[in-house]
């Protein structure tokens, strides 16, 4: 039995040989011919079978294959090549570029262009500048990636997105306007941006001039960002599994340089010996109440004094680090699994993802639940494409958000909170509650206390889907409609707990709970037919017409409970009736509000192209909108003229040694601005409904009137109803050059960009009851130059340096205010000739040498005052706009090694620092309120003589030209450094396709003269905003 089984064993194992010998492992690498660099991502595959790989980051690759088998190799751009593996098994190949499929596209929303034949101002960032960032929100990473585009982040809020302003503001009441974003051709509100996962995109690509943006009418005056997501392929099924893990950390908070315990006590005496005040005037701060120098203490007997001295060291003892009490590091993480592949006619692209981020604020974190499936289906002529995205995100926001400008915001009590004041007793419990003063401060204790007491929370629900199809119905004609569906649900959720001391103090004292809810919808459909046709292999005709219908609808509803139950702290439930107090009535808790809009949309768009040297291009549109409430204003006109000449295609350059691609472009248009309508809001506790045309009709309100009971409606707004829509007159002029193949790219565009029709305050006859209103009545103007150069210093198929620079100059001018020159807007001044966000304040000049009064410029700018009420305000300081945008990139690599970093700047830019007055005031009220900057040590003034910027503790010298600061900024953006893992086979299998491990820093560093907490912002003021995170963390990606 034994020798039987034994025979068995030695014929099976023989089999075995004989198979293995007819199969081998082939190994090799894949490079480009022209310049011989490694080529990613190649497909190899074994012809007639299903054994198929991909090359790795180096270009090489491993299959199994019999020695008779046919080998194909395939990239997009490169022709297709077919090698017979014959008796070897290295097999090094090299693929020669195809240039009829490596013509690069633009991608519009509406379809795809050539390059070559598109006019516009573009700029595109590829998948592998945005995926695997450890930020949950894309436009977070626009920043110094797109010349022309400012993307700043006013919020280090896990998901929110950054203000993105593309070739300056255009509009004063629309100033805050976004672009528009479009998902796989289907409009997505960019207060969602943050629900998609950006590891699912294949390109952004932004659309600037008018010829790039009028395909989009009235919704693309400000730019129009377009989203590209990943699409199936042909080939076996690819998994991908991504895992992500690292820190938030917090900022540094020394660039505020405040004095310690020790400082700021010795300080608080020396502003009480200069003032000669007393305690109350001082507001007992111990500094000053227990020193021996105070005249309140002179009468003492030597027991007391000596209890001042013992207190006053153990308060020179404590030095409570502010930042650690309400900040931390915290946790980020990612997973993801995609699934890739299809056949000749379906192509299939699907993932599911986690991502979740603590913020630096204790109260914080995001979490994204997301699921993508896009598949693409083709018979014959027909095809269909579904792309569709759902997810749901929780985000629990910063407590101290709620708070605003308050002693409870730990955004401000970083600079507000003095390091004298410890939150906790002798027995590690918090010391909260009221009575709190400098000589027993309860306020850091009471930001923990109510931090530890309120949620607030923000869900959402999201879903984006679209379905493409389309019917050659000719060669030549193609007929497509496209249904696209954007919706989200949100809850919010805002409870303080009613059994703590912070519950115990709102109205009722008894705690509170507000919830809301509001759904926003947008349905889009979009019917066209176009026409290609090249006629004698010279003249290219293409035409396409469309029919788009557009809904938007809006619903909210809240509520707000007060006396809740204090056994069901976390919910409304059980909630006690609210006393009258003696009143007839209560007023109602709970609202609800509903809006919407549509638009209707003509439009068309034609091309001519000569022998791909001359293309010319022209679009209209013709929206009309309930968003208009005058009929004669509702129908609005959107048109571009384009053209392209693409020189390297001349005689006389189409075999240039160096030069091997020069195209020239321009482009004039006038593109509508509907952001430019001013929108407010209906209030639904928590939640703002928007009500799209509270600008056009008289606005309401309620009163009381004497001798009635009843009350009643009074107007608070004109409402002008025969306001048009701004629009924009754009026109750039461009062009593109490579040289030495490409090796060498620059681009380079001038614009000038004019707002008509600008709604401006203007001021009405006081018979009307109201002060001003906004018309159409004035002009503003952004002219600029963008340049875009990259380069590939080194360039092997072991080594790669590129190196790459992007730079943008705006300056931005109001032109014209119809009947006014100038008017006031919060901190700045809106006046003619001036660039809009000019700040507007007085001129200070320093101290006062003999009596350390503040002094300032009177309105002459000559004559020195010693008050703001003598005092002159100017507008000679800038605008808090940077002038120059830009970024640089340096990435290297060798074979498996990667290295890449991104820099960002900004200069010409001016910000008000709110947190600066308050920390460098150094007057009595402030230095008993908040903690005061070690500047003051030496440069404020004390006796008579000294020469000294800030004025003597008796003043306060108030918001002025000293609390304004070059904010301009350069930021170590990026930095990532990666190991492309091989592919490798077991038992002839493919097991690993290959991978990388990576390490990425977000935000590491920041040069700047800014003093304050961060430079960078979304508005003109730095107040209590919640700080940028530095991020860190590891990754690993596997393909299967």
């Amino acid at each position: 039995m034994k020798q039987k089984l034994l025979k068995i064993f030695l014929v099976y194992t023989l089999l075995i040989g004989v198979v293995y010998a007819q199969n081998r492992q082939v190994r090799g690498k894949v490079t480009s011919a022209s310049d011989g660099t490694a080529i990613q991502g190649a497909s190899v595959f074994v012809q007639g079978s299903s054994l198929a790989t991909q090359t790795d980051g180096s270009g090489n690759y491993s299959i199994n294959a019999a020695s008779g088998a046919t080998l194909v190799f395939s990239y997009v751009g490169y022709q297709r090549l077919s090698v017979t593996i014959g008796n070897r098994t290295t097999i090094d190949v090299q693929l020669t570029s195809d240039k009829t499929s490596l013509e690069e596209v633009i991608v519009t929303g509406y379809g795809s262009v050539k390059k070559s034949d598109f006019a516009g101002s573009v700029a595109q960032i590829a998948n592998k500048e945005i995926e695997n960032r450890p930020v949950a929100n894309v436009t977070q990473n626009l920043q110094g990636r797109v010349p022309g585009l400012l993307a700043n982040s006013g919020s280090g809020q896990p998901g929110a997105r950054a203000n993105v302003i593309i070739r300056g503001i255009k509009s004063i009441q629309g100033s805050g306007t976004q672009p528009l974003y479009v998902v796989d051709g289907i409009p997505v509100s960019d207060n969602s941006i943050a629900n998609l996962n950006a590891n699912d995109f294949e390109s952004v690509t932004v659309l600037k001039d008018a010829s790039a943006a009028a395909l989009y009418g009235a919704r693309g005056g400000t730019g129009v960002i377009v989203i590209t997501t990943k699409q199936g392929k042909k080939g076996s099924s690819e998994i991908t599994l991504r895992t992500q893990m690292g820190v938030t950390r917090p900022p540094d908070f020394k660039r505020l340089n405040l004095m310690n315990t020790a400082e700021l006590l010795a300080f608080e005496e020396r502003s009480g010996v200069i003032t000669q005040t007393s305690n109350a005037g001082f507001s007992n701060v111990p500094g000053w109440y227990y020193s021996p120098l105070n005249p309140a203490n002179a009468n003492l007997s030597a027991a007391q004094k000596a209890e001042y001295a013992r207190k006053l060291d153990s308060t020179r003892n404590i030095n409570t680090d502010i930042g650690d009490l309400f900040f931390r590091n915290g946790l980020s993480q990612n997973y993801e699994l995609n699934l890739r592949g299809g056949s000749d006619n379906v192509r299939y692209f699907s993932s599911v993802g986690y991502y979740s981020q603590d913020g630096i604020d204790k109260t914080s974190n995001f979490k994204r639940y997301s699921g993508r499936f896009n598949l693409d289906y083709t018979k014959g002529r027909f095809n269909a494409q579904w792309n569709s995205n759902m997810t749901y995100s929780t985000s629990r926001k910063a407590i101290g958000d709620s708070w605003g400008n308050s002693p409870l915001n730990p955004f401000q009590m970083i600079y507000r909170g003095k390091p004298y004041d410890n939150p906790y007793l002798a027995d590690g419990t918090l010391n909260f509650g009221a009575g709190s003063t400098n000589l027993n401060p309860k306020s850091l204790a009471n930001v923990i206390e109510t931090q530890e007491n309120s949620r607030w929370n923000e869900n959402k629900w999201k879903i984006n889907t679209g379905l493409n199809l389309s019917l050659k119905i000719t060669d030549d004609l193609t007929l497509r409609n496209v249904l696209g569906i954007d919706a989200d649900n949100n809850l919010y959720e805002y409870y303080i707990n009613p059994d703590s001391y912070r519950g115990s103090v709102q109205t009722h004292l008894s705690g509170f709970v507000r919830e809301a809810t509001l759904i926003n919808a947008q349905i889009i459909n979009t019917t066209s037919l176009s026409y290609n046709k090249t006629f004698n292999e010279k003249h290219n005709v293409s035409v396409a017409g469309y029919f788009e219908g557009l809904r938007t609808y809006n619903k909210g509803s809240g509520f707000l409970l007060y006396n809740l139950n204090k056994s069901l702290p976390w919910t409304g439930q059980g909630a006690n009736p609210l006393p009258t107090n003696g009143a007839a009535t209560m007023p109602q808790n709970a609202r609800s509000a509903k809006s919407g809009y549509g638009i209707r949309s003509f439009f068309a768009n034609a091309s001519y192209g000569y022998v791909d040297r001359y293309v010319f291009n022209a679009n209209i549109r013709r929206d009309g909108t309930s968003r208009i409430l005058n009929d004669k204003n509702k129908e609005i006109t959107t048109w571009s003229a384009s053209a392209v000449w693409n020189a390297h295609n001349e005689a006389f350059l189409k075999d240039h040694s160096i030069i091997n691609n020069l195209r020239l472009r321009g482009s004039y248009g006038v593109t509508p601005n509907i952001g430019s309508i001013l929108v407010n809001t209906y209030d639904v506790y928590g939640f703002d409904v928007p009500n799209y045309l509270s600008a056009q009709l008289p606005g309401f309100g309620t009163t009381s009137y004497v001798g009635s009971p009843l009350s009643g409606l009074y107007p608070t707004t004109p409402g002008n109803p025969n306001l048009k829509i701004e629009n924009i007159s754009k026109a750039n002029l461009g062009f593109d050059l490579s040289l030495l193949n490409s090796r060498i790219n620059l681009s380079m565009d001038f614009y000038k960009e004019t707002t008509n029709d600008l709604f401006v305050n203007q001021p009405l006859s006081n018979t009307t009851g109201f002060n001003s209103m906004a018309i159409n009545a004035g002009k503003m103007s952004n002219k600029g130059l963008e340049v875009a150069l990259s380069g590939d210093v080194v360039k092997t198929p072991d080594y790669k340096l590129t190196l790459g620079w992007q730079h943008a100059i705006n300056i931005n001018k109001i032109e014209d205010l119809g009947s006014v020159s100038e008017y006031e807007s919060g901190t700045f001044i809106i006046r003619k000739g001036l660039p809009y966000g000019s700040h507007y304040t007085y001129h200070y000049l320093g101290a006062d040498p003999e009596t350390g009064r503040p002094t300032y410029y009177a309105q002459d700018g000559v004559t020195k005052v010693y008050s703001q009420s003598q005092a002159g305000r100017f507008a000679t300081f800038g605008t808090y706009l940077p002038k120059h945008v830009g970024g640089f990139n340096i990435d290297a690599r060798y074979k498996r090694f990667s290295v890449s970093t991104l820099f960002s700047y900004q200069f010409d830019v001016v910000r008000s620092d709110n947190a600066r007055n308050w920390i460098t005031d150094g007057s009595l009220g402030y230095t008993a309120s908040v903690r005061q900057t070690r500047e003051l040590i030496d440069n404020q003034w004390l006796k008579p003589g000294d020469e000294k910027f800030f004025p003597s503790p008796a003043y306060s010298r108030g918001f002025t030209n000293a609390d304004l600061q070059n904010a301009k900024f350069l930021r170590f953006r990026e930095l990532n450094v990666a190991y492309d893992l091989p592919g490798f086979n077991v038992a002839g299998k493919s097991v690993l396709k290959g991978g990388s491990v990576y390490f990425t820093a977000y935000n590491l560093a920041i040069w700047s003269p800014w003093k304050g907490q961060d430079p960078e912002d979304n508005n003109n003021i730095s107040a209590n905003e919640y700080p940028n995170p530095r991020m860190f963390v590891f990754g690993v990606d596997f393909k299967f």
